[in-house]
């Protein structure tokens, strides 16, 4: 097994071992709290990992400062960037990439299927059960893009329940604001569906709208 630093694989628990079958690097205040880490295979960045049963069995490697949370990055088998997966149950069994400063919050990407850029998916459930690939700087906020199965493009899906419903695509810059896009049920093209409970009712398609600030009710 490969050594790790002082300040790493420290139990809450006198007796447990929070490093045991590990076979993968560990960085320097990492895999801390009760079974963090056990029967990992994966290289674990510095400051991550930190919490009950975080990171067990993850076999791709973890930037540093991320996974922190109890059961954090539990069973995740795909890199995760920096700062991170920082939450309780965030990115837990998840199967995409996960990019920089992404799915951090409570149950944030768990189980998600498709990848995650850079800034994305920070939220309270933000992308739970999300399948298909968000772009960078994108589903932000309280249960943004919870169950999408359909690609998001960049810098969208922004507000509390933001693209809710929708069946289709969502293109770069659009469903921006609170509510926006609850109801949609096709795609969504590029800047559009912006401001207060936009497109709330939609349920066709909605193109690109470069100057589509208020609310629409398809």
């Amino acid at each position: 097994l490969p050594d790790h630093p002082e300040t790493s694989c420290q139990p809450d628990t006198p007796g447990n071992d929070p490093c045991a079958g590990a076979t993968g690097p560990i960085g320097e205040n990492s895999c801390n709290g009760d079974d963090a880490c056990v029967d990992s295979s994966g290289q674990i960045g510095d400051g991550s990992c930190i919490g009950e049963a975080a990171c067990p069995d993850s076999s791709s490697t973890i930037g540093a400062g991320s996974c922190l949370g109890q059961e954090a990055c539990q069973w995740a088998d795909v890199s995760v960037g920096a700062g991170s997966c920082n939450g309780d149950a965030a990115c837990v069994d998840s199967s995409g990439q996960i990019g920089d400063d992404s799915c951090n919050g409570f149950d944030a990407c768990y189980e998600t299927g498709g990848d995650v850029g850079d800034d994305s998916c920070n939220g309270f459930e933000a992308c739970e059960g999300a399948d298909g690939a968000v772009g960078a700087g994108s589903c932000l906020g309280q249960e943004a893009c919870q169950w999408a199965d359909v690609s998001v493009g960049a810098g969208s899906c922004i507000g509390y329940e933001a693209c809710e419903n929708f069946e289709g695509a969502v293109g770069a810059g659009s469903c921006i604001g609170d509510s926006a896009c609850p109801g949609s049920s096709g795609s969504i093209g590029a800047g559009s569906c912006i401001g207060q409970e936009a497109c709330s009712e939609s349920s066709s398609d909605i193109g690109d709208c470069e100057f589509n600030f208020v609310y629409v009710d398809r």
